[in-house]
């Protein structure tokens, strides 16, 4: 336990560390989390400091930090502003999560020559994205209050929302896929209908939380100081994850959900400040975790799948969000967008880790390490490029 301990308060101080030293550059702490992971490995095969405990605390410090994440992800999203700009917004998003899924599927089984379900995985992984990168620069070019600022929400929003639901189905179909040739059709027929039965019960339940308790907990508990409704409402939070795990899914999918179901609350804005203090002392480990898992001995042998896989990240992007955008933005302003598209990170890397560590072990150690390049490279090419673009068309306008 001390161990433990010793090693939780160092990864703290230094993820916090990595944190203050980018924060004024455009280069996501996300970078820096996973390198953390990565070195961490690397000095545990040197000097074996971590034991089973160790590793398994880490490891529930990253489910902590994921729900949290994905919590924030559903808190902050406006969706009854999503459904009036639902039509403009979805052309675009159809034909973004299409192509890059399509062109991560290919890259994946028909270039790279990986099984069917890990190419599934793959291609699911790469319709996600992760906008909250490419934000913090609109924000910070005062583009994000714009048309073209707030279609990208929008498109992004949708992005989440179709990620994790195609996640939530793949993480419950790809056992089942992976038994197919020794069960019939009419049984995994049955089996992927009850699967789907709970999932359809589950959004049921976060529906009817939303629309008729939500806001009677939420008063029952509210204070002026605001601690109590806090804490109400991570009990929910982990209420939720909980049901989404009981009934097979990932905690994650929970927590996204049940951030959905605060979003329309008075006090999401205050919910939202108070999670910062969780935020920063959890989700970097979700990262760090993810850098532990990586297997250095194959790192050179991820390396050329991670230039496939990054390129297929990038062409799904551009292509897909940028030939439906051509229709409603000019030229410049439609590169922007599909640049923007292309970081992957959260969702991402919880579809390729869920592969990863199934005992099934769905995603092979060189396809989870080639998809770790890829959020490492995307969240340093992206902003390096569009900062010098926003920068340029701010100074247009």
């Amino acid at each position: 336990m001390a161990t433990f301990f010793l090693v939780f308060g160092i990864i703290v101080l230094v993820t916090a560390a990595g944190r203050r030293f980018l924060e004024h550059s455009f280069i996501p702490p996300i970078v820096v989390y996973i390198i953390v992971g990565l070195l961490s490995n690397g000095l545990n095969m040197q000097f074996h400091f971590m034991n089973k405990h160790v590793h398994e605390g880490i490891s529930l410090m990253a489910e902590i930090g994921i729900v949290i994440l994905l919590f924030r992800v559903g808190l902050e999203s406006k969706l009854e502003h999503l459904v009036g700009q639902l039509k403009r917004a979805s052309f675009i998003w159809l034909g973004n999560v299409s192509v890059s899924a399509v062109v991560g599927f290919v890259a994946a089984r028909f270039v790279l020559g990986f099984s069917l379900i890990a190419s599934l995985f793959l291609a699911v992984a790469l319709s996600a994205t992760s906008v909250g990168i490419s934000a913090a620069l609109w924000q910070t070019h005062g583009r994000l209050d714009t048309p073209e600022g707030a279609l990208l929400i929008d498109v992004a929003e949708l992005d989440d929302i179709s990620a994790v639901m195609m996640m939530s189905v793949l993480f419950s179909m790809a056992p089942t896929l992976a038994r197919s040739q020794s069960v019939s059709l009419s049984v995994m027929g049955m089996e992927i209908l009850v699967l789907l039965g709970k999932l359809a019960l589950f959004l049921m339940i976060c529906f009817l939380f939303a629309r008729y308790l939500e806001s009677h907990i939420m008063s029952f508990f509210h204070t002026t100081s605001g601690a109590s409704t806090f804490v109400a409402a991570l009990g929910v939070l982990f209420v939720i994850s909980g049901l989404a795990g009981a009934l097979g899914y990932s905690l994650a999918i929970g927590a996204i959900f049940a951030g959905f179901s605060f979003s329309r609350d008075p006090a999401e804005h205050e919910l939202d400040m108070q999670l910062d203090f969780l935020f920063y002392i959890f989700v970097p480990f979700f990262f760090v975790n993810i850098g532990m898992n990586v297997r250095l001995d194959l790192i050179s042998s991820a390396l050329p799948v991670g230039g496939v896989l990054f390129l297929a990240a990038c062409l799904g992007k551009l292509v897909g969000t940028g030939l439906p955008a051509l229709f409603v933005l000019e030229k410049r302003e439609t590169f922007i967008l599909s640049l923007s598209m292309i970081p992957r990170a959260e969702i991402a890397m919880l579809i390729m880790l869920f592969g990863f560590q199934h005992e099934l072990a769905f995603v092979s150690p060189r396809l989870f390490g080639g998809m770790v390049m890829v959020t490492i490279l995307t969240c340093v090419f992206v902003p390096v490029v569009l900062h010098p673009l926003l920068q340029e068309q701010s100074s247009k306008d």
